[in-house]
This record gives structure tokens, sequence and C-alpha cells, in this order.
């Protein structure tokens, strides 16, 4: 049993989870189970909320609905999709952000042919972007008041969202817990984690669609999750200039979690990407213990 108005820090110590996220390949969505002990500090996300209103004024996202409605969030992407006896899950597709409207190469007046037209709906991604960079924050700050919960599953993760159109607007950290980096232990140096890469290629795909096979095959080598030279350190890549989550420190310490950060992580794709990569870390986590 624990209470959150108690200092805790999950890279040092197993915490009962207070939420959980999770990869839904079917639906190419991701995924958040809220523990019912919590669920009141997502009342404290209204529209009077600094943060709302910062997200709303700098970035144009649609209305803002809080929690309380089935859906909800920015532009309602947050779908409640169930709940239990312990957890409330809310569900975010990702949406098509980039598609091709035309194959044809397009001619200028010179002559030469650049490339094919494409179609964009950025603010679906960024309605994304924000509606989970407001509910984490709430999970992860605003509690303000003594809660006791129990869980026989650890926090895993601890996730921070930036949403922004300014460079390195689709920051994001991943604080990884003891248990996980404990879990860890079980891949080699070096040795690929082919399930979350293939949650990365399928997120990424989702929301980018690719020009031809070619494309494809490009991009599926820089959607990648793997250990590192040093046992237990993991890094997620996906297609930008070397974009990606890597440690914080690549010292061999022992027995307590790392902090994931980001490089050039400048658009909701790389984050809600690498995010699904995170995701589908957990569940094979859980996978194993049960």
């Amino acid at each position: 049993m624990s209470t959150l108005n108690e200092y805790f820090n999950i890279m040092r110590e197993d915490i009962p989870a207070w939420y959980e996220i999770s990869w839904d390949d079917e639906n190419k969505a991701i995924v958040v189970r809220v523990h019912r002990a919590v669920l009141n500090q997502l009342g404290l996300l209204t529209n009077e909320a600094p943060i709302i209103r910062i997200l709303s004024t700098d970035i144009d996202l649609s209305d803002f609905v809080p929690f309380g409605e089935s859906n909800w969030g920015f532009g309602q992407v947050l779908e409640q999709i169930g709940e239990d006896d312990k957890y409330i899950s809310f569900r975010v597709s990702l949406p098509r952000v980039i598609w091709t409207i035309s194959k044809a190469k397009r001619e200028d007046r010179f002559g030469f042919k650049g490339l094919p037209e494409r179609g964009y709906n950025w603010q679906a991604a960024y309605n994304l972007s924000a509606s989970l960079n407001v509910l984490f924050l709430a999970l992860a700050f605003s509690l303000r008041e003594e809660i006791i919960w129990e869980n026989e599953i650890p926090q895993l993760v601890n996730c921070k969202l930036q949403t922004s159109k300014e460079s390195y607007g689709g920051a994001l950290s991943i604080r990884l817990s003891k248990a996980l980096v404990d879990w860890l232990a079980k891949y080699q140096v070096n040795e690929d984690i082919p399930e979350a890469s293939e949650a990365l290629f399928e997120a990424y795909s989702a929301m980018y669609e690719f020009k031809d096979e070619e494309a494809i095959a490009f991009n599926r080598h820089y959607l990648n999750a793997r250990v590192l030279s040093i046992k237990q350190r993991i890094t997620l890549n996906c297609p930008g200039d070397a974009c990606g989550l890597d440690p914080d420190n690549m010292n061999e310490i022992r027995d307590r979690g790392y902090e994931l950060v980001p490089h050039n992580t400048d658009t909701p794709i790389q984050q809600l990407t690498l995010l699904a990569g995170v995701a589908k870390l957990c569940d094979i986590y859980r996978e194993d213990l049960a």
C-alpha cells in the first residue's frame, strides 16, 4: 500500500502502478489505464487550468473537453474504452497525418520533377500530443491530496511530453523504473527488441503514409529498439536527424532505473511513435510477468 503524498521515486524502488501504458496494434493506438484511486486527479484538467490555456493559445488545437465525457481531451481524442475494478482505460488512436494525394511527381516551370503531392493534417497529431501531455502531467505532478492505493504490478514508466511547434516541440522523456530496468537484463548487449521495433514501425506508418516499397524498407531500417553496448541500457529510434530516445547516462549502475531522453524529436509523429515503442516494452514486461 502506498500514498502519493510521500516522496517516491520509481527509479529507486518498486511503487505500485497508478497508471499503465500499452500499445494496441489492432487499432494502431496508445492505451492509458488509470488506477481508480487517482482518477479524481483528472478533474484538475479544466478549461481554466494554466496548462490547458497555454496549449490552446500557443497551438492550433481543437477545443478541450474535460474528463467526465466518454471522449475527452483536445478534440475528444481520449476515448474511454473500458473499466474494471482497478482501472479505467483510455485509447488514443493514431491519425493519418501525412499522406499521398498523387504519386505523379510535380514538375516546376523549369521542368524539374519534385516530390509527389502530399496531404497533411498536423492538427490531429497535435491534439493527441497535447491530450497525452496534460494527462501525464495530471498523473505525475498534480497530486494534491493523500491517496492510498494497492497494486501487485509496479509502476513501469513515468512519461513527460512537450507539445510545441518549435524545435524539439515533440520532445518526451521517460523515466524507466527499477523494476523495468531489472527485467531488461533478459536481453543481451547489442540485442534487438523486435516486438518494440515492430510497434515503432506500425505507429509511424499509421501516421505517415510511405510513398512506395523502397520508402517502407528505408524507414523500417530507422525504426528500431535495441540494447546498447552496456547491458540494460536501451535506445529507441525513428526517422529524423538522429531522432530517438537514449539513456541519460551510460553508467553501469545496478539496481536502479534511469531516464530516456530525446534527441531531435521535433514533431508529434516522432514523439507518438517513440511513445508507442515504450508502451510495447511495458506490454512485454507484463506478458512475461503473467
